[in-house]
Formats: structure tokens, C-alpha cells, sequence
């Protein structure tokens, strides 16, 4: 049978130098049958391992289009390095070019000789050890890189790191090798990353080359993570001014300005633009104020102040830079101008503000993000002018502040006792409070303590109430002793890892506390013993996203609630250590589940609350005992407080009444049936308190035959409310929660 292929080679001999340009040469393909026919090539060497593949070449086409007869395809034959003959080669060896047609079921061969030319020693291979590094600042890191010699003799090579800072690796970052024929030697680097300065967070190129005589050199790269650490820190000074900020003898300006210098450090390994929010805290206090005659004329006509737009616009708050660009290590200088009118009569008036700083990556700790300014204003007519009035505020504010047993900041958490008669409640002024509940109304019992960094929440002990636990902004949790108002003993596993909730076992025994990191921790308690301070929980877990509430769920205590940013809400089983994420609806960035609550007597029964407003309760009966079974939604709404952010919710022990509280000022008291629903009789809830700024937490115990609810605000304030049951039920009848 005649052949149907036949094949021409542009040369007969081809020279080829290792590390040189690729040797070229061209093939061409004569179809000599009478089809239409495809044509693929491919080479082999004398010698070469099949196995190693094909990467020594490239071809231009990969495969011909198809042909009719007597037609002809060129194709473009690049050698790119030495085949693989073990042992390396050089000198000259045969290639045998085969062509061939799966149309036509045919072949041609060709012989081609190639001539090696060089000393004929192959590089050496690197193989690192991992092809993803990652670390944080201060970590340790050890590059490893095993090298292989190919070659039938030895080989001195040498091994350099490049691509990040070199001061890195403090036993330097070149090593010479001696590796012997056909064999392997390891390599390892110390890398010893620096503090978070002087380690901007982002993903590093590392290279490793390894030099050789008469070799060309190899290169392997790997990528290293430095991982986001370090703090931002807010600083104000000072945070009390007066306008005039010079008081004149006789007449003070009418119009005069303050300024406050602000202060941002990034202490982080991450670049942050920041800016810093100023308002007054009570909005309410800076409407224009109306004025009456002060001698005869009708009081319901009051005067018209002479220039009202005038006043308005002198009332000005700005900062300045309004955006800045921290880098890593840098501190930044802000400015806050405040620009107001004076009152021209009256006594010198205190307005508190509060600076907030945001930055554009919140992933790190922000310290003291919030600091509470004072300004005090004077009158126009100076104090002597109004000796008896001055006289009388003086008194009037001593009395006050001698008397003065308030928060100063705003309050982020309460708690009633078990017996009802006493509130516990923390702020960001570093305070822990006790209050003696009266019926109606709150008594001071003094502070239990006094510290400089902003308190997030308080527990009181389920055992006996004789103690609480308190999570600070730095990440420390302490244990405090009522009888003796004294420090047991305190935790601190992470600093500056945000505590943003706590949550007692029945038994007293274990504490879980939730952090701003993703980080859920099981601290250990022993009654009776004291221990100063705690650095290894019992166990940990993690979450990926930022925590805000904690609750441990059904009649074992087997299963934490644990939710967050995201909308994130998840069950963990503490038993097996394993967790679900309980259908929510999904939010992004800004969204938060803000609370958990549950009640001791109905420990089925949850309920959530968010910052767009929407309250839910669930029956988590069925999905505590299979972890397959669905967790039943029982009850969802977010009319409660328009749509306004829900920052607390509780529950009664007896799961019969729901408390709110959120950004629109109110205290909402819920009633729930049997099944936890609403009651139909109160479906639009029960308002106890109207505040014109926003609530920050809420607590609810019931009494004999009245409801009690502990609410702390934005102002500074604790308050107690109370509603006999009978108008909270409004009705409806609770027995215990459906099983």
C-alpha cells in the first residue's frame, strides 16, 4: 500500500545551547492521499524518559487543520530545553520526528540529529516547602527549601532569598550548599518578622535562586501573608474648654470660638483613612430658645429673638482635616473648631459632646473610639455683673456635683439581682455601678470600680448573686466579690480583643465570653478559690465574623447561640464542638443581630434582635435535640421601634414577657402566649419610657404582681420602670412555653 504522508525537514542538523535562544526548525506535512486529513507531530530522544512529557518543545500549529489531498501544512518545531535524558547530556543525540493522520491511520518518521552544546551539568531543582506562607508580626517563619542535584558528580550551589526585606532574616539570607551527585540537601531560613510598623499587612513575593557553576540558575517562588495586627488610638486634649476662651472684665464677645486638638495614632500594620464624627449628646439642647418679657406683656406672646438665622449659623462644629491618610506607624493631628453665640444673660452652661472616630478597615482593635468632650459657655455679661445669680449656681453646682452618683458616659449594659432589689450597670466611663432598687425608682449604692477603659458588659454570678463579671474594651474580663466589693479575680487571654458579652453556666462553673476577634472563650471558675489573673481559658472557638451577644441555650446547657456582624447567627454544641448557622436573613457590612435573650425557665425559647429593627423569637426545641431538624421561627417583626436599630432585648424567666429597647428612645414591653407569639391583645407591644436619645440596654424581672425594667441610655442614665402585670398581660394568658 503507498504511503499517504510524506514529510520535509528545513534542516538536518540542529544546535542547541542550554539557557541559549530556542532552536528552531520547520516540517513540512505533504497530504498524498485522496481525503481530507489532520496532521499532528510529536518528538522523542534517544535515551529520554517518556514519562517526563513534552515540555522540552512546542509546536505552532498544536495540530494542523484539516487538508484536502495532495495539499501540505507547514508546522514551527521550537526545542526549548535539553530532553530528558537522565544524568544530564550533552554533546550530540537523534530525535525522531513522527508525524501521523488519525484520518488516514498512517505515519511518517523522520531523524533529526541535535547537538548539545555546553559543559553538560544540569541546575538544580528546588522544591519549598510550602508554596503559601503566613504570619503575624513578631512571628517566627521558617523557609524551607529542599534542593536536588540531577547531575552523576557533585555540585556547590548557592541559595539567595529576595523580594522582601532581608533585615528579616537575622541569620542572613544566603547559604552555600554542597549537594552530592544524584542527591538532596535542605535548606531553611529563619524569618523573623518585625512589630506591626515596621510589617505593613499584604502578600510578599519570595524568591529563592540557587547558582551554580556552569548551570543556568533556577528560581521558586512562594508568597508570604503578613496578616492584619496592631491598634488605632483616639486622643483628645484637652477635653474640657470654656468660651470666652479669655473672659473680658466688662462685656464678653457675642460670637467666640474653642478648639480642641484631636489625635489619631495608627500603632496598626494596616493603612487607614480616618475621620471623627462630633455631635452635641443631648441635640435637643442646641433648638433656639424662646424669650419672654421679663416684666408684664402676655406670656403665651413671646418676643421674637432679634436675628434667629444669625444664631444658628454662628452655632458651628467642624474638623479639620475632615479626611486623613494614616500609614502604617503614623500619627495624624485633627483639629475640632467649635464656633458659638453667647447667651447674654444667665449663668455658665455645660455642653458635653461626643468625638467618634471611624476608620475605613475596622478588622483592628480602634482604642478609646469615643471620648466625651466638655464645653462650659459663659454669658455675655460677665459674673460679676450677676453676683447673686453666680452666688447661687455655685452653690447650686456644688450640691450637684458633691452629690453626683450618675454615669458620665453612656451606659452599655444592666442587670437585675435575682431577688429584684438591686440593678448593676456599666458605662464607657470605666465604671461599674450598683443601684438599690426602691419600688419606682433607682438608689445609688456607690461604684464597685473605677477604672480608665470603657466597660461593655456586666453578669451577675447565678449562684447565690453574690458576684459579677465584667468585660472591658481591652479584652479583660474581672470576676468582682459584693460582700466584700473586691477584685476575685480577673481573665485576659487576648488584649485589646474586645469583650462585647459574658454568659454564666446554671452552676457557676464556666463563663463564655464573645469578642469583638470572632473569638468565643470557656473560662473555668472554681468557687471559694481565688486567682489573680487568668491566661488560658478551658477551651476556645472561632467565628468569622465580629461577635456581639452570647446565649446558652436549652434545658443541658449543651448549646451556645452565638451572633454578630453579618446578620450571622449560629448554634454552637458545645459537646461535640461543632456548629449551624440558624437561617437569618442575610446582611452585609453593616448589619448586626445586637442581642440574644432567653429565658431560665423556658430555655427553648430565643429571642434576636438587629440594628434594622427586627425582633424574633424562636422554638429551638427540635433543632437542639437533631441537629438535622429545622430551628422554628415562631414569631418575626420590625414595626416594634420604626424601623430604628433594637440594641437589647430579655426575656422574663418564665418566657411570658419580652423587653426592648433601641435608637428611637423606647422601652417597649412585649406580652407572649404560650406558643411565644405575641399576645393579640398587645401586638403593637406597651411603651414604658419615650427618651429623646437612643437606649443602649435593657433588663426585665417580674415580681410578685408587678413587672420591673431596668433601661440605661446614651445620656448617662439609669432608669427604672415598672407596670403591674395585669395591664402587661392585657388579657392574654401565659402558662410556659409550647413544647
Amino acid at each position: 500500500m503507498a504511503k499517504q504522508i510524506s514529510t520535509e525537514i528545513s534542516t538536518q542538523v540542529l544546535h542547541y545551547k542550554p539557557g541559549g535562544a530556542p532552536a528552531t526548525f520547520e516540517l513540512t506535512v505533504n497530504n498524498d492521499s485522496d481525503r481530507f486529513a489532520a496532521f499532528q507531530v510529536d518528538l522523542s530522544a534517544a535515551g529520554s524518559d517518556p514519562k517526563l512529557g513534552s515540555s522540552w518543545y512546542r509546536l505552532v500549529p498544536a495540530i494542523s487543520s484539516k487538508i484536502p489531498g495532495g495539499d501540505y501544512t507547514r508546522f514551527q518545531v521550537e526545542i526549548l530545553a535539553v530532553p530528558p535524558v537522565p544524568g544530564g547530556f550533552t554533546g550530540t543525540m537523534n530525535l525522531t520526528v513522527r508525524v501521523f493522520s488519525w484520518e488516514l491511520n498512517d505515519e511518517d518518521r523522520q531523524i533529526l540529529r541535535l547537538v548539545v552544546e555546553g559543559s553538560g551539568i544540569l541546575p538544580s531543582t528546588l522544591a519549598l516547602s510550602e508554596r503559601k506562607f503566613q504570619g503575624y508580626p513578631g512571628d517566627l517563619i521558617d523557609v524551607s527549601v529542599a534542593v536536588s542535584n540531577s547531575n552523576r558528580q557533585a555540585v556547590d550551589v548557592t541559595l539567595r532569598l529576595s523580594g522582601i526585606d532581608l533585615n528579616w532574616f537575622p541569620n542572613g539570607a544566603e547559604k552555600q550548599l554542597h549537594i552530592p551527585a544524584r542527591g538532596q540537601t535542605d535548606a531553611v531560613f529563619a524569618c523573623q518578622l518585625p512589630d506591626a510598623t515596621q510589617a505593613p499587612s499584604g502578600v510578599y513575593t519570595l524568591s529563592v535562586e540557587a547558582t551554580q557553576l556552569r548551570a543556568v540558575p533556577v528560581q521558586a517562588q512562594a508568597t508570604l501573608t503578613i496578616l492584619p495586627a496592631g491598634f488605632m488610638e483616639f486622643r483628645c486634649s484637652p477635653t474640657r474648654q470654656q468660651l470666652p476662651m479669655k473672659p473680658r472684665r466688662w462685656l464678653n464677645p457675642a460670637v467666640d470660638t474653642a478648639t480642641y486638638a484631636l489625635e489619631l495614632e495608627n500603632q496598626s500594620n494596616l493603612p487607614q483613612e480616618a475621620s471623627v464624627d462630633v455631635r452635641y449628646q443631648d441635640e435637643s439642647s442646641e433648638k433656639p430658645r424662646r424669650w419672654f418679657p421679663l416684666f408684664g406683656g402676655n406670656a403665651k406672646s413671646p418676643v421674637k429673638p432679634p436675628d434667629l438665622s444669625a444664631k444658628v449659623a454662628t452655632n458651628t462644629l467642624e474638623v479639620k482635616p475632615g479626611l486623613v491618610n494614616l500609614g502604617v506607624g503614623e500619627t495624624a493631628q485633627l483639629e475640632l473648631i467649635i464656633r458659638r453665640r453667647l447667651p447674654w444673660i444667665g449663668w455658665s452652661r455645660r455642653r458635653f459632646l461626643q468625638a467618634k472616630a471611624i476608620v475605613s478597615d475596622p478588622r483592628l482593635d480602634l482604642r478609646n473610639d469615643t471620648q466625651t468632650l466638655e464645653l462650659r459657655v459663659s454669658p455675655q455679661i460677665p459674673l460679676w455683673l450677676q453676683l447673686a445669680g453666680i452666688l447661687f449656681v455655685l452653690l447650686l453646682g456644688w450640691l450637684i456635683l458633691g452629690r453626683q452618683r450618675g454615669h458620665t458616659g453612656p451606659v452599655t449594659a444592666v442587670q437585675f439581682s435575682g431577688q429584684a432589689d438591686e440593678v448593676v450597670s456599666v458605662s464607657t466611663d470605666g465604671t461599674v455601678r450598683r443601684w438599690q432598687a426602691n419600688g419606682t425608682h433607682l438608689k445609688s449604692r456607690g461604684i464597685l470600680e473605677q477604672g480608665d477603659k470603657a466597660v461593655r458588659v456586666v453578669r451577675y454570678r447565678p449562684v447565690n448573686n453574690d458576684q459579677v463579671a465584667v468585660g472591658f474594651e481591652n479584652g479583660q474580663i474581672q470576676i468582682w466579690d459584693l460582700l466584700f466589693g473586691e477584685r476575685q479575680s480577673s481573665f485576659s487571654y487576648r488584649n485589646d480583643d474586645r469583650v462585647f458579652d459574658l454568659a454564666f453556666t446554671q452552676d457557676s462553673r464556666s463563663l463564655f465570653s464573645g469578642h469583638g476577634s470572632g473569638l468565643i472563650l470557656q473560662w473555668g471558675i472554681e468557687p471559694g478559690r481565688r486567682a489573680l489573673t487568668q491566661v488560658k481559658p478551658r477551651r476556645g472557638f472561632k467565628v468569622d465574623y465580629a461577635v456581639q451577644s452570647l446565649a446558652l441555650v436549652g434545658s443541658t446547657e449543651n448549646h451556645l447561640a452565638i451572633a454578630g456582624r453579618y446578620n450571622r447567627l449560629t448554634l454552637l454544641n458545645l459537646a461535640t464542638e461543632t456548629n449551624r448557622e440558624m437561617p437569618y436573613r442575610t446582611g452585609g457590612f453593616n448589619d448586626y443581630i445586637m442581642s440574644l435573650a432567653t429565658a431560665s425557665q423556658q430555655p427553648d425559647l430565643l429571642a434576636t434582635a438587629d440594628n434594622r429593627g427586627t425582633i424574633t423569637l424562636w422554638n429551638l426545641r427540635r433543632c437542639l435535640a437533631d441537629n438535622k431538624a429545622p430551628c422554628e421561627q415562631v414569631d418575626d417583626w420590625s414595626t416594634g421601634h420604626g424601623g430604628a436599630a433594637v440594641r437589647s432585648v430579655a426575656l422574663s424567666a418564665d418566657g411570658c414577657n419580652l423587653v426592648s429597647a433601641g435608637d428611637d428612645g423606647r422601652v417597649v414591653l412585649w406580652s407572649l402566649t404560650s406558643e411565644g407569639t405575641r399576645s393579640p391583645a398587645l401586638i403593637e407591644g406597651k411603651t414604658l419610657y419615650q427618651s429623646s436619645v437612643p437606649l443602649n440596654a435593657v433588663d426585665l424581672i417580674r415580681t410578685k404582681d408587678r413587672i420591673l425594667v431596668a433601661s440605661g441610655s446614651q445620656d448617662h442614665q439609669v432608669r427604672l420602670h415598672s407596670i403591674d402585670e395585669a395591664t402587661a398581660q392585657a388579657g392574654g394568658t401565659c402558662s410556659s412555653f409550647a413544647q
